[in-house]
């Protein structure tokens, strides 16, 4: 036996050991696509025809071991041996990795629970490194965001974000959800300046165009779409569809193509919305993410709502099928999402009283934190009172909504959201609240009054925004 493989095997022999034990695989697997990237190699150029791109993208996820034929093939192409492949590989104790591994799995399957239990023992073992530690602090963060505890989350992840341990992918994965974070508690600035250094850091090392990356950009630009940047928004989505087709990641084009669903249904391009958003469904279901799968199967339902003629009952059965799988793996505020487009399907049939039943279900499992997913659930819950004959009800409850959106800087919601509370205003006789209304729906989208007309509308200005402050109650 040669010497180069010699040292493969005795690797191989090691690796194997390490994985049956519990450690190691991942660090291989991310060293590996570390190593590739820096050489500006696609997974595709370092399988060549020896091996399959889907093969190398299972090894660098770490949920394939290479064989020692692969390990030769993949340091051959990387420029190394099989020992320089593999010497910064650190083990993990057998018991710390088979925990955390626990911790993560149960989980992203909505045990939160159990992971808890299996965090609070990990974190008290001696035993655990620093990669260890990263990784544990990773899944906390991830338990607080599945907890509805996105305060939590974020405080997390900016210290994870700020760790010299954490690099590469793991960083790219940090930032992604410290923007998903920001955006779900709508504090959508700090979601696009976190997003935009994070961005620029991850080109700056070299893995622009990478998973990471585009995952990291798309995030962003949907808190620049709930902004109401619409035109950003879309120049960033459109840039990272071309950057996921040549990456080749299926993960990356289902992203992709799902925020430019959104895009193109803000847009009025219909059509294309939902050509868009099955395209994405169909890359993300060949995964077994089932969080994952779940939303976007809700996010598609959302899209046939929001058609010309609303294709109800297909929506109706999407969402009810995401609903039962988010109650295994889903967030509480997943399934609030959910509940709330419920809500508006149901809104949509006229079943008003189903609408506000899955809107007060919402708002229940969102709590009394101000939230996006709030807002949007009190406006879908004062369209059905209005439809059930409480417009007092409603209006109160829709000043709710365009309030925190206002606070949020999400200009266009707000602006969507006052131009409802005036036409109900209107609609129900109160002709100088609705000019009131009007009036904020401009301001929010940076349309101000003169000074002249300034001074006629104070009282009533007053007047809409005092009435309903608080959080909308069934006997108002």
């Amino acid at each position: 036996m040669s010497t180069s493989s010699a040292a493969s095997a005795e690797v191989g022999s090691e690796l194997e050991r390490r994985e049956k034990a519990g450690g190691g695989g991942d660090d291989l697997g991310v060293r590996i696509r570390l190593l590739r990237r820096e050489r500006g190699m696609s997974q595709a150029e370092l399988a060549g025809r020896e091996l399959s791109e889907s093969y190398v993208s299972l090894i660098e996820s770490g949920r394939r071991r290479p064989s020692r034929r692969a390990l030769n093939i993949i340091a051959s192409r990387l420029g190394l041996t099989v020992e320089g492949l593999c010497d910064q590989v650190v083990a993990e104790d057998p018991q710390v990795g088979f925990a955390l591994r626990f911790a993560e799995l149960a989980a992203r399957n909505g045990d939160v629970k159990a992971a808890r239990s299996a965090l609070d023992a990990v974190s008290a073992d001696l035993r655990l490194t620093a990669s260890g530690g990263v990784k544990l602090r990773q899944v906390e963060a991830l338990v607080a965001e599945l907890e509805g505890n996105l305060e939590g989350a974020v405080g997390r992840l900016e210290n994870l974000l700020g760790d010299p341990h954490v690099r590469g992918a793991v960083w790219a994965e940090v930032a992604t959800s410290l923007v998903r974070c920001y955006r779900e508690l709508g504090e959508l600035s700090r979601a696009v300046e976190v997003g935009e250094a994070c961005c620029t850091h991850l080109v700056d090392v070299g893995l622009s165009g990478t998973p990471e990356h585009v995952g990291v950009g798309l995030t962003m630009a949907s808190a620049y779409y709930e902004r109401g940047e619409l035109v950003r928004a879309t120049q960033l989505v459109d840039s990272l569809v071309s950057e996921a087709e040549r990456v080749g990641s299926r993960e990356a084009r289902g992203s992709a193509y799902w925020n430019a669903a959104l895009v193109a249904q803000r847009q009025g391009r219909q059509s294309d919305a939902v050509g868009l958003a099955e395209k994405a469904l169909a890359l993300v279901s060949e995964g077994d993410d089932a969080r994952r799968i779940a939303l976007l199967t809700a996010a598609r339902a959302s899209i046939l709502l929001g058609l010309d003629q609303p294709r109800t009952d297909e929506a109706e059965e999407l969402l009810y099928q995401s609903w039962e799988q988010l109650r295994e793996c889903g967030s509480a505020v997943d399934r609030a999402r959910v509940a709330t487009q419920l809500a508006y399907c149901n809104l949509l049939a006229r079943k008003t009283n189903s609408s506000e039943d899955w809107a007060r279900e919402a708002l229940e499992l969102l709590g009394n934190a101000p939230r996006l997913e709030t807002a949007r659930t009190w406006l879908v819950l004062a369209q059905a009172q209005a439809e059930s004959g409480y417009p007092d009800r409603a209006l109160s409850t829709a000043r709710l909504a365009a309030s925190l959106l206002d606070s949020m800087g999400a200009t266009r919601q707000a602006a969507q959201v006052w131009r409802d509370v005036a036409d109900l205003l209107k609609k129900h006789g109160d002709h100088d609240g609705a000019c009131v209304a009007y009036d904020k729906a401009l301001a929010s989208v940076g349309v101000s009054r003169t000074s002249a007309t300034r001074e006629t509308g104070g009282n009533a200005n007053q007047t809409l925004v005092g009435a309903g402050s608080g959080r909308a109650r069934e006997d108002e």
